[in-house]
């Protein structure tokens, strides 16, 4: 069965596509379910992130969500969701996206972090110091029991530095999070489609980072391919079908059922 659980639409500009065109390029590609996660506001982030709408416009996005799941039912599984970073200022509000919003599940994004009393981004990380507390806040976040998926747990592997002592600690601490939680992993589809670069641990693409997936075969640990869809046309496309087949040569049978019993 096809599915996708990590879905971007081109509210506050980060993508393109309104949440109809997605689920008409899902049924088009004969997907049985298909999750919307937009980057969540969170409070008093309102203009720090282009890629994350405002708070007024998240009702409006989980109604038009709830409208393609009416409209669709039969048809295809919609579900309502967001792709957000933890932090434990933020609980009470992760907490009521369940009780007052109904989501199905959360994706935990963790671009930011807290580090040192201020807020680091993983993408612009300078050097790996930083990664252990990256991977400690992922492990936090999924000790709160409020997150049933992590997205592109190895994103910071698009950073032009090679793969050293700090980020074999990072993955460590992260996988074996995902391990005690239960939660799924995703293997990133939007990495595959940056393309093989040069890095200085040798030409490869960002991520997914091979030095990262090396221990989850065998591990147990259930896995996701995420389209991290910004185009309808991305929904189903040669980056998610290669995920698919390199996934299998490792060994890995992706799930297609979520969110997992």
């Amino acid at each position: 069965m096809r599915a996708n659980y990590h879905t971007h639409t081109r509210r506050r500009g980060h993508a393109g596509g309104t949440e109809a065109d997605y689920v008409q390029a899902a049924l088009d590609n004969g997907l049985t379910a298909l999750g919307f996660t937009d980057h969540c506001p969170l409070p008093g982030w309102e203009g720090l992130n282009c890629f994350r709408m405002d708070s007024a416009e998240l009702p409006l996005y989980f109604a038009a969500v709830e409208e393609e799941a009416r409209k669709h039912a039969g048809e295809i599984t919609i579900l309502k969701s967001v792709e957000v970073e933890y932090m434990p200022q933020y609980r009470d509000f992760l907490e009521r996206l369940y009780t007052d919003w109904h989501v199905d599940y959360l994706l935990l994004g963790q671009h930011f972090f807290e580090y040192h009393g201020s807020k680091a981004f993983v993408s612009s990380t300078q050097d790996t110091e930083l990664l252990p507390a990256y991977a400690r806040s992922i492990r936090e976040a999924l000790r709160t029991g409020l997150f049933q998926m992590v997205a592109h747990p190895d994103l910071f592997g698009m950073r032009p530095y090679a793969w050293d002592r700090n980020c074999t600690m990072a993955r460590d601490i992260i996988l074996d999070a995902i391990a005690e939680s239960g939660a799924v992993l995703e293997w990133n589809a939007n990495g595959m489609r940056r393309g093989v670069q040069d890095f200085p641990d040798g030409p490869r693409v960002p991520y997914p980072h091979p030095r990262f997936w090396d221990p989850v075969p065998g591990s147990g640990i259930p896995v996701a391919v995420g389209a991290d869809c910004h185009d309808p046309k991305c929904l189903w496309d040669d980056a998610v079908v290669q995920s698919y087949h390199v996934l299998q040569d490792m060994g890995i049978e992706p799930i297609s059922t979520f969110p997992l019993p």
